[in-house]
């Protein structure tokens, strides 16, 4: 036995005779049910293990009832694991009651993906908890949701928001944010795609394969970006398989809209050969011009093909796996205002991806998992005018690198992540597009930990970063300033605590330092862009993003009710914002956009409140709310959503849930010296579930009425808001099957 095992042995037997001293204090029964989070029926065989503790492994009976008898008061991590599901992991407070009650929904396989992919932990916190209730979409909730795109998949979602050039090339806004301060992942892999930089550049990434979609805010987000203004989207697709399936899961959806007569069809196969997992998907979309409440808008059509295929090896020390994935797509830009082509803009879009994931597990006291990723993408995007000339053309080759360290809990940490990360771009121009190509290093070291000190549950993360962008040709003058190479070092840190007040009641702040260094675009741009139909100048001398977050966070929970409340407030020093200058460039009649370092300042409030009135009848509500202002000028920030109030009635009788939905969005008047004013809106929707089972196959219809009275309204964040209202009546109608 050598002098480690001697020390581990001692170290045991003081804890042994520490707890024993301790055997005097109360002891609590924990009384627990296991159900399915889509059928909500109890799953037997379950298997319970307080990770934490001495206890015995105990397994659920035939109602998916548990019973862990004389626990001492504490906190605790309960593992549950069964066939056909995914683990889940809950925190267990144990306090103040000699007994306990809980319920754990597990999900099926083919549905859900576990929180583990983005905490690249464990277990929840009480962060994530929270998050799982108001910032997660999955199972039935995201059946009911999903759409064309992932914009309007997310629109219901509090401080969300959809920038718009039509329906293809929607994006989420969070917080009045958008570009580059909102990332987008699938799986944790960054979806390398130009999305970030311009209206009229689509989301290479199909809802309709996920599984589940999670908004992150706070100290996490600094694991993936130096900037925490808005926010992260992560879609969870199971690309690369991280579980074991017990059998061949095959699933099957289709979805029709009528707005567009959208035809939507999607297929996915999971195969086990232990210890090997193979996995496919297919999806494809086509659809016609969209229609609004009065009119057909020109040029809008769209045809989509999304497919990937990969496969893990998986064993309890090692999870190592890979996949392809290839994205196309065509669709057009409508024409017929100011500034645009007249006849529109067609845009073909490539985006083909290699992604890898390795996760080492240790099993040791301290040391969970050391994960590593790689990811390789090509991105190729034309645009073509209506005479079949190219008028712009976007390619890079980008390399993602990414190696974390990921600890148990310890001492007063829960669990904490330690991450290296490399990013390169190499971009290419082409067209009428005088941006100089140019490449992209960046290298980021950041560190995350969640902890409880004195019953105050606490969040930090630190990042430096490391960004240098090296254009063509250096040290050239030119119209917009010195083209040169330019180098960014950031640092930004972000903490949040939360403490339970009262009962359910938790209250927190959070703050953070935050920066980001200015994009290609923002920096080079130089020429006409004519699907986003701007003439786009950049500013090679812009300063990083930089500013201070605030926030002051609320949660109340308990068996019925689930409120939150977040008020939030950014000053920033730096700002990036490009602003329609209200000039014009004559050559080619495109509205100038310029892109400049400003103060301002964004504050704001997000509710969410949820009722359980009945069994069988619950009451959703949230608002939103964004108040923007350039500091310099006193004059409001463009492209701010109005306040937004989203409001569900729901009933479920059995396997049948009916739901209606009222939306409300004020007017926007606060705008930009050449922004529009855009008038408010009242719209009405509905949906209608049933799952069913025929044999050993699950299957769902969800029946949905979109702006039921064809109101016509306008989103504020549409740059075709001046020729196209939002869409009219749409008829959804999507099936699922799981074998």
């Amino acid at each position: 036995m050598n002098l480690l095992n001697i020390l581990a042995y001692i170290t045991l037997c003081c804890f042994t005779v520490f707890f024993q001293l301790r055997a005097d204090e109360d002891l609590v029964n924990i009384y627990g049910k296991i159900i399915d989070s889509e059928t909500q029926l109890p799953v037997e065989r379950a298997k319970i293990d307080i990770i934490n503790s001495n206890k015995i492994v105990i397994f659920s009976n035939k109602n998916g009832e548990f019973q862990i008898d004389s626990l001492k008061k504490g906190d605790y991590i309960i593992s549950v694991t069964a066939s056909g599901y995914k683990p889940e992991y809950r925190k267990l407070k144990v306090k103040g009651s000699d007994k306990v009650e809980v319920a754990i929904s597990l999900n099926p396989i083919s549905y859900i993906y576990p929180s583990v992919v983005v905490s690249a932990t464990p277990y929840n916190s009480i962060f994530q908890e929270l998050i799982e209730e108001s910032q997660v979409l999955s199972g039935i909730e995201l059946q009911k949701a999903i759409s064309q795109t992932l914009a309007s998949t997310l629109k219901k979602q509090v401080g969300i928001a959809i920038r718009s050039m039509g329906p293809t090339p929607a994006r989420p806004v969070i917080r009045g944010l958008s570009g580059n301060n909102v990332i987008i992942k699938y799986d944790g892999f960054f979806n390398d795609d130009l999305s970030a930089t311009s209206a009229d550049h689509a989301v290479t990434l199909d809802p309709l394969s996920a599984n589940r979609i999670e908004i992150i805010r706070g100290p996490k987000i600094l694991l993936n970006t130096s900037s925490t203004l808005g926010g992260l989207v992560n879609v969870i697709n199971d690309g690369i398989p991280l579980n074991l399936p017990l059998k061949t899961d095959l699933n099957a959806l289709i979805l029709f809209e009528s707005v567009n007569k959208s035809k939507n069809a999607a297929t996915g196969i999971t195969l086990p050969f232990a210890p090997l997992v193979l996995s496919g998907n297919f999806t494809y979309k086509n659809s016609d011009d969209i229609a609004g409440p009065d009119s057909i808008l020109k040029n809008t059509d769209s045809e989509m093909l999304n497919y990937r295929f990969g496969g893990s090896f998986i064993n309890d020390e090692v999870i190592a796996g890979a996949v392809f994935n290839e994205f196309r797509s065509e669709y057009g830009i409508p024409g017929g205002f100011v500034g645009a082509h007249p006849k529109g803009v067609n845009i073909e879009m490539l985006r083909r991806s290699i992604d890898a994931k390795a996760i080492f597990h240790f099993h040791s006291p301290i040391l969970d998992n050391i994960i590593t990723k790689f990811s390789r993408t090509y991105y190729n995007h034309i645009e073509y005018e209506s005479n079949g000339n190219v008028g712009a053309e976007f390619v890079f080759r980008s390399i993602n690198l990414s190696t974390e360290l990921n600890h148990h809990n310890f001492s007063v940490f829960n669990n904490g992540t330690l991450g290296l990360y490399y990013n390169f771009r190499d971009n290419k121009m082409g067209g009428y597009v005088f941006t100089p190509d140019t490449r992209h290093n960046s290298f980021a070291l950041a560190l995350f930990e969640d902890l409880i000190i004195n019953e105050h549950y606490l969040q930090f993360a630190l990042r430096y970063e490391y960004n240098n962008l090296n254009p063509e040709y250096h040290n050239k003058l030119t119209s917009i300033g010195m083209i040169r190479n330019r180098n960014f070092h950031l640092f930004s840190a972000d903490i949040s605590i939360i403490k339970e007040i009262l009962s359910g009641l938790y209250i927190g702040v959070e703050l953070s330092r935050t920066m980001r260094a200015p994009t290609i675009e923002e920096l080079y741009s130089e020429g006409p862009h004519l699907a986003a139909y701007s003439f786009e100048v950049g500013n090679p001398d812009l300063n990083a993003e930089s500013g201070w977050t605030s926030e002051f966070l609320a949660f109340f929970k308990n068996k019925n009710i689930f409120a939150s409340l977040n008020l939030f407030w950014y000053e920033m020093q730096n700002y990036i914002l490009p602003r329609n200058t209200g000039d014009t460039n004559y050559a080619q009649l495109l509205p100038i956009y310029a892109t400049f370092n400003l103060p301002a300042r964004i504050l704001g409030i997000e509710t969410r409140f949820d009722w359980q009135i009945l069994s069988f009848v619950s009451f959703n509500s949230s608002l939103s709310f964004t108040y923007g202002e350039q500091l310099n000028q006193k004059i409001p920030l463009a492209r701010i959503p109005p306040l937004k109030l989203v409001n569900e009635l729901q009933t479920r009788f059995k396997n049948h849930r009916l739901s209606i939905y009222n939306e409300i969005g004020s007017s926007q008047r606060r705008v930009d010296i050449y922004e529009e004013i855009t008038p408010g809106y009242n719209i009405y929707s509905t949906s209608y579930q049933y799952l069913f089972e025929i044999g050993k196959t699950v299957h769902s219809i969800n029946l949905s009425i979109e702006n039921i009275f064809n109101i016509k309204y306008f989103n504020h964040l549409s740059r075709i808001k001046s020729i196209f209202p939002e869409p009219a009546r749409n008829i959804k109608i999507l099936y699922k099957i799981l074998i």
